[in-house]
Parts: structure tokens; sequence; C-alpha cells
């Protein structure tokens, strides 16, 4: 199952994590999409509190998965072009 995660991850376009609960193989994931240079979005539920390790990064908040959905057409064209750290507003 890890070695089908890996490889998915390595050749995305993009990886979207959802940090809410603090799941430790959520955080693995991001870890090594980081690693592989694959441009990731942190999402979370409104009210969540990041881990230190990636609290210093952006994270998009949402109140409900619908509120999410809207949010993200905007965001996606914006993952290849730009720093996920910067102007993703």
């Amino acid at each position: 199952m890890l070695d089908r995660i890996k490889k998915r991850i390595a050749t995305a376009t993009v990886v979207v994590e959802d940090m809410t609960g603090a799941n430790c193989n959520v955080y693995l994931e991001v870890g090594y999409a980081w690693g592989k240079g694959v441009p990731t979005l942190l999402v979370a539920r409104e009210g969540q509190e990041l881990k230190f390790d990636v609290r210093s990064h952006r994270c998009i908040y949402y109140s409900n998965i619908s509120h999410l959905r809207r949010q993200l057409p905007d965001l996606m064209p914006k993952l290849t072009e730009t720093n996920l750290d910067e102007d993703l507003e």
C-alpha cells in the first residue's frame, strides 16, 4: 500500500492534503510530496491547529466540504505557477 501511495504522489501534478485531525500518515505524505518537489496544497477544517512542522506553510481553511469545493477551482491553476507559501489568497 505504501509503495502505491508513494508512486501516485511522485507522479502527481499536484497533491491536496487535508490536515484535519493531524493524521500521521498525511504528514508523511506531505513530506514525501515536498521531497519529490510536487506542488502541495494543505487544507484543513476551520478551527484545526497545524502541527509545528507544517504550521509555517500556507493552509487553506474551509468550513465544510462544499466551501472547500467552491475554493479549489480558483486555487488549482495557481499551484503550478507559484510557490504555495506565497500568493494563494
